[in-house]
């Protein structure tokens, strides 16, 4: 859902593009300079951040790969798949608001209908991401994945056929995810706070 709702607001971005008007050319003071541009020093190392965070997730989702498309049962396999590209649409929309955060700072808009629509619909994306975000890196709405019963599914109630590079990949135990699970911590706040940085930005 939260795929869709960020492939839609990267299309949603595209009449922002369309209905700008640039200020007139101002030398300001140094410090004022800072001021108006205080919010772009946050989110450019925070999206770096997020990039190197997602990079790493994709790696070790497409070294599972093999083990998810061996699967006999399309739900599990689409399910997984769909986990694979998400670290991917979502650097591809967090880099489009970057865009349009870091060239139209301060800029001013044509407001019309459409326009505000797509505003909704972007904040709106924004929002939904941060709440996954928290929750992912919430311990209180962390679950374990019933990965056996999904093994079971898989391989026609029979074990004969899953290796331990399987059964790491539908537990999540290979050395790259308990790496990535060990840095999370400290990578998913730099997430939240780009997208508090980047609702106000659009705003």
């Amino acid at each position: 859902m939260i795929i869709a709702f960020e492939v839609v607001g990267i299309f949603c971005l595209a009449p922002i593009l369309c209905c700008t008007r640039t200020p007139p050319a101002d030398r300001l003071p140094w410090h004022r300079l800072i001021q108006r541009n205080i919010k772009l020093f946050g989110i450019v190392p925070f999206f770096f951040a997020i990039l190197v965070f997602d990079v790493f997730r994709l790696s070790c989702n497409v070294r599972c790969y093999d083990a998810w498309t061996a699967c006999s049962d399309h739900t599990v396999v689409v399910e997984r798949v769909t986990n694979l590209f998400y670290p991917l649409v979502r650097v591809v929309y967090l880099f489009v608001e970057l865009i349009v955060c870091v060239k139209f700072n301060a800029t001013h808009f044509f407001q019309n209908t459409l326009l505000l629509a797509a505003l909704a619909f972007v904040e709106a994306t924004n929002l939904t991401s941060w709440l996954d975000a928290l929750v992912d890196e919430s311990i209180v709405f962390s679950f374990k994945r019933n990965w056996t019963y999904e093994l079971l599914r898989c391989f026609n109630g029979t074990q004969a056929n899953v290796s331990d590079h399987f059964a790491q990949c539908f537990n999540y135990t290979t050395d790259e995810y308990k790496l990535l699970n060990s840095a999370s911590p400290y990578l998913y706040p730099f997430i939240m706070e780009y997208l508090m940085l980047v609702m106000e930005c659009v705003l």
